[in-house]
């Protein structure tokens, strides 16, 4: 079998939660990989390999399977190792480099054309603003990247938009009275130019960490 034959071993067996069996198709599809020198297929085993792992354990693994992934003009394996990357560091409290990240997937799917793409890196770097803690909080930006997917959202997938409104909704009478009024002036501004310029923004202030 070739290394995709052996992926889809690996995911069956997860799925199953028989993850020696996993385990084992991983380090054949692995090998198949390195044989051929199929990068795309290398870069899809290491996040595999990276999911069976602790999350302080995965990072190395993503950064290389993000890196492979590139080489091998795999847009989208890339985004899934920066996406999963970008989840980890938000469990270690890493918000700034989280959104490092889900900038660089925002700009991988802008390249590739894919509109829910962006809005999904988008909208995932605005909840990680939002709900950040201390000093790494930042909920004007994040509210008005929200909206904006919420707004841009409401043109193709309804229910991406109602779940988007619900949040806001929701989130909003979280705030203090001086929490809303700072929030309040963002509210107005053109909101792809706050999502490309906060994305930016913490993608040049965190380039060294991203793979």
């Amino acid at each position: 079998m070739n290394a995709l034959d052996r992926l889809a071993e690996a995911d069956a067996a997860a799925a199953a939660g028989r993850f020696d069996v996993c385990r084992k198709a991983l380090r054949e599809a692995r090998l198949a990989a390195n044989r051929a020198g199929d990068l795309a297929s290398l870069s899809a085993v290491m996040r595999r390999e990276a999911s069976l792992l602790e999350p302080s354990e995965r990072a190395a693994l993503l950064m290389e399977a993000a890196r492979l992934a590139s080489r091998a003009g795999d847009a989208v394996g890339q985004v899934e190792a920066l996406e999963d990357l970008s989840r980890d560091w938000l469990t270690e409290g890493r918000t700034g480099a989280a959104v490092a990240c889900l900038g660089r997937c925002a700009e991988l799917q802008s390249e590739r054309k894919d509109r829910a793409g962006y809005l999904r890196a988008a909208m995932l770097a605005g909840r990680a603003l939002c709900e950040a803690w201390g000093q790494a909080r930042d909920v004007p930006a994040g509210m008005a990247m929200l909206l904006f997917c919420e707004r841009e959202a409401g043109r193709f997938d309804e229910g991406l938009a109602r779940m988007l409104r619900d949040y806001l909704s929701g989130f909003q009478y979280t705030l203090s009275d001086a929490e809303f009024a700072l929030v309040e002036p963002w509210l107005e501004l053109d909101g792809k130019a706050v999502v490309d310029a906060t994305l930016t923004r913490y993608m040049a202030e965190h380039r060294p960490e991203l793979p």
